[in-house]
C-alpha cells in the first residue's frame, strides 16, 4: 500500500505540475489555456474512474483467491506509474 501510495502522490505531483505549466509563452499565444485545463481535468477524472474500476474487475476476476488484493494493488500501481509518465510527457508532444 506504500508504494501505492508513493505512486498516487508523484501522480498528483506531476498533474500539478502540468497544470500549472498551462499558461502563455509569449504575448502571440493564444491557446486557451482556461479550456485546456478544464478537459485536462475532466479527463484525469475519467481516467481515475478507468483505472478504479480496471483494477476492480482483477480482483473480482481472483474473487476466490487470497491474492485478490495483491493482484488490485499492483494493477493500481502499474497504472499510476503509466499515466504519471504520460503527464509528464504530456506538453513535450
Amino acid at each position: 500500500m506504500r508504494e501505492y501510495k508513493g505512486r498516487d502522490r508523484e501522480l498528483n505531483e506531476a498533474f500539478k505540475a502540468l497544470n500549472a505549466s498551462l499558461k502563455p509563452e509569449s504575448d502571440g499565444d493564444t491557446t486557451d489555456y482556461n479550456a485546456v485545463k478544464i478537459q485536462l481535468v475532466a479527463a484525469q477524472r475519467a481516467w481515475v474512474n478507468f483505472r478504479d474500476a480496471d483494477c476492480l474487475a482483477l480482483r473480482k476476476f481472483y474473487e476466490e483467491g487470497t491474492i485478490r488484493t495483491a493482484m488490485q494493488l499492483g494493477c493500481l500501481i502499474e497504472r499510476t506509474a503509466q499515466r504519471t509518465k504520460e503527464i509528464k510527457a504530456w506538453r513535450t508532444q
